[in-house]
């Protein structure tokens, strides 16, 4: 092919094609190296994304102590973080120079594999780049005598009560945020509100 060899005579063609192959093989180790390094940052993006959400949920949980109905006098969102995802990501922090290609595997299998020998358990490789999966949330009220309790506890119309604030009090959230970003916002929650009062 031309775009791999362009001469004419077959012995510089050839010379042409093992030079191509050759540049070809240093862009493949430089990216494959470029993989490893990122392979060995997940811990600290996983981290990062754990701490930019524990910030939110610090924030949304000064506005929901406010809220305030029937026998409620509070709500808050607790998190906590699945034991075998703490081992996963101790196993990566700890195994940094651990290459996820030299298996032959895709990389999906390899971070399955790894968990399976971390934890014994098994799950999807994909879902071990999704920082969510590293986190649990559970929504808590807190009754008059200032005990907290799962929603799990609640009456029907406390549970409509309670998701009815944290939706507001998300959608806020993600109001302040695209006017902060953008400089726009502020029409997600009141056309659902809307929505909902027709």
């Amino acid at each position: 092919p031309r775009h791999l060899a362009s001469a004419d005579d077959p012995q510089v063609a050839l010379a042409q094609m093992l030079e191509k192959m050759s540049e070809l093989e240093r862009t493949l180790a430089s990216q494959e190296d470029e993989m490893r390094t990122r392979s060995s940052g997940l811990t600290d993006g996983i981290a990062a994304r754990q701490r930019s959400a524990r910030s939110l949920i610090i924030r949304l949980n000064r506005e929901l102590e406010k809220v305030c109905f029937g026998s409620i006098r509070g709500l808050q969102i607790a998190i906590s973080y699945p034991d075998d995802m703490i081992n996963m990501l101790a196993c990566l922090k700890r195994d940094n120079s651990i290459s996820l290609f030299d298996s032959g595997l895709p990389l999906e299998e390899t971070l399955a594999a790894l968990y399976k020998r971390e934890t014994g358990g098994s799950i999807q490789g994909a879902r071990l780049f999704d920082y969510r999966n590293y986190l649990q949330l559970r929504l808590e009220v807190r009754r008059i005598n200032g005990k907290w309790e799962a929603t799990s506890e609640v009456s029907t119309g406390e549970a409509i009560g309670t998701g009815a604030a944290v939706l507001v009090m998300i959608l806020r959230t993600w109001n302040e945020e695209a006017s902060r970003i953008s400089g726009s916002g502020g029409f997600a929650m009141q056309q659902i509100l809307l929505d909902e009062a027709n």
